[in-house]
């Protein structure tokens, strides 16, 4: 069902895209439902500081979560929302990709300019540490992957195989690189600006074990 899924998102980028809004109705960011459950990935760059956010489905339903649904995951750059209180959120998880990334992939996600679903295609660079969060919130994301992409996604879209549809890794373009001995400076992961090539990717090299709050059901093909 996973596999099939994520086909569906590189065949049309709208497909099961859970944009992510405040209650003033401003875009942060995209989500991606990840296990039966519902939980949804995101970029911790998305959800951080919001006192409540609202999912918006491709059919046009909506959930209102607020913080004691939100795992924040500065450590890794990302964010698990729990819906299951909320009744859930339609459609089926994307499977999670394990191993290096070393070719094309796929990210689905929205223009800037107009919000229209879009499709980028691109290659991994390489991967550094990176930083997450600001002031005393900060965290260094080890491993964080670069991407060679024609545009800049919008935080939270998921980066695919093209070939079997996994997520590899979680757009972040406000992760920004920290050169570290494990991670030789190279390149620098984007700033989010429109119109850049480069995009950071959290996701560690190997795929994340549980976290502390989540049962292993809720993190389907990414627990060991």
């Amino acid at each position: 069902m996973g596999e099939g899924a994520s086909a569906g998102f590189v065949a049309d980028p709208a497909h099961g895209l859970l944009r992510i809004r405040d209650v003033q109705g401003r875009l942060c960011g995209l989500g991606f439902v990840a296990d039966r459950q519902g939980t949804v990935v995101t970029a911790h760059e998305v959800v951080a500081g919001l006192p409540r956010l609202v999912l918006h489905t491709p059919g046009g339903q909506s959930r209102v979560l607020g913080p004691e649904s939100v795992d924040l995951l500065p450590d890794r750059g990302l964010a698990l929302l729990r819906t299951a209180a909320v009744g859930g959120v339609p459609g089926p998880a994307l499977p999670i990709g394990r191993g290096e990334v070393d070719g094309q992939v796929a990210v689905p996600h929205q223009r800037w300019e107009d919000g229209a679903p879009a499709l980028a295609r691109g290659g991994p660079l390489g991967r550094e540490n990176g930083r997450c969060g600001d002031g005393a919130e900060v965290r260094t994301v080890s491993g964080v992957l670069l991407l060679d992409l024609a545009v800049t996604p919008v935080a939270g879209s998921p980066v695919l195989d093209p070939a079997t549809g996994a997520v590899l890794a979680v757009i972040a373009p406000r992760v920004r690189a920290v050169p570290g001995p494990a991670w030789p400076p190279s390149r620098s992961p984007s700033t989010g600006r429109p119109g850049t090539g480069r995009s950071a990717g959290c996701w560690p090299a190997t795929p994340p074990g549980c976290p502390r709050s989540a049962a292993p059901s809720t993190w389907p093909a990414g627990c060991g």
